[in-house]
């Protein structure tokens, strides 16, 4: 049901509620856990935590007969709180929710995967990827055997298990992770697919252990990808242009690696990838022995660069001065 129906019908269903007596029902708590989700679609948290808060309080009251609603409504506070960034309180409140939720349906229900999955995007986000790769794995170990090995749910955990393994630096299984995602994924409608992402970790593997024809060819794939699912514009191409520049780059082609920074830079629009991406320019115009314009593009990257990017800048300029080049 659209966000704008459920604002509409809430109050009056609320009213219903009170004519009838049921406050402080299951059915009261659910209510105000569909109208808190709807404050949190149209971006209002501050109501959105309110309101669920005032569910949670219901549930708590109903016993054990409100265990699995309150584990769903501490989830959705925890993600709120996620969101927010206030991560200690998110996840002290997924803690609860799993503890409501092991002692409702028990310790391998799906519904624990959906947690365990939710509580590793919020360590993902704040930086412990040890910890976020132990919980999507946590959820792998219950999908699995529920849902079968080609589920939509198991590639999706398993991509977001490429991802991380990616950033810990286990290139074997992130390899392993994200080809697995994509194999599950082939089976899908192209616009429900999204394999650029995989394809652009996939690039990151074979760079990371040398393989610049691979990665290349790779890259050149995520990108085509992305560009299906964006247009020749969209945000998310800038990561795959910067790839295939730095590969350039690393494989001595002047031009290729301009083009590909130059156009990522187009595109993108923070101040420190900006900035790393002028210097990506500023390189590949050096690599091409235009010294006085691999100065320029470097001068004009400062603009706005945030003091440490500013500052590698800096660095750079002193070490290739513009001299008497082209």
């Amino acid at each position: 049901m659209p966000v704008e129906v459920i604002a509409f019908l809430a109050p009056q269903a609320l009213a219903l509620v009170e004519r009838r007596g049921l406050e402080g029902s299951a059915a009261h708590g659910r209510l105000l856990v569909g109208l808190g989700e709807t404050y949190s679609a149209r971006g209002d948290r501050g109501r959105a935590f309110e309101v669920h808060q005032e569910a949670v309080t219901i549930f708590e009251a109903l016993g054990d007969e409100g265990l699995a609603d309150l584990a769903a409504a501490l989830n959705d506070l925890a993600m709120i709180r996620s969101k927010e960034e206030r991560y200690d309180e998110a996840h002290a409140l997924y803690r609860r929710s799993g503890e409501a939720l092991v002692a409702a349906l028990g310790p391998h229900h799906p519904h624990v995967g959906h947690l365990l999955n939710n509580e590793a995007r919020a360590y993902e986000k704040e930086g412990a990827l040890a910890t976020a790769r132990a919980r999507f794995e946590g959820a792998l170990a219950i999908w699995e055997p529920v849902y079968g090995r080609d589920h939509e749910n198991v590639a999706i955990v398993t991509g977001h298990l490429a991802r991380v393994t990616l950033a810990l630096g286990d290139l074997d299984a992130a390899e392993g992770y994200a080809r697995r995602s994509l194999a599950i994924r082939e089976g899908w409608p192209e616009a429900k697919q999204r394999s650029d992402p995989l394809l652009l970790i996939l690039a990151r593997v074979a760079h990371a252990r040398g393989a610049l024809a691979e990665a290349e060819a790779l890259a050149r794939r995520s990108l085509a990808a992305a560009e299906r699912r964006s247009g020749d514009r969209g945000a998310r191409l800038v990561e795959h242009l910067r790839l295939l520049a730095e590969l350039a780059l690393e494989r001595g082609a002047a031009a290729a690696a301009e083009e590909a920074a130059t156009r990522a830079r187009a595109i993108s629009t923070g101040p420190q990838e900006l900035a790393e991406l002028g210097l990506l320019v500023a390189r590949a115009r050096l690599l091409g022995g235009d010294r006085r314009g691999a100065a320029d593009a470097a001068r004009a990257a400062l603009v706005g660069a945030p003091p440490e990017s500013a500052a590698a800048i800096r660095a750079w300029l002193a070490e290739h001065p513009a001299g008497r080049g082209r």
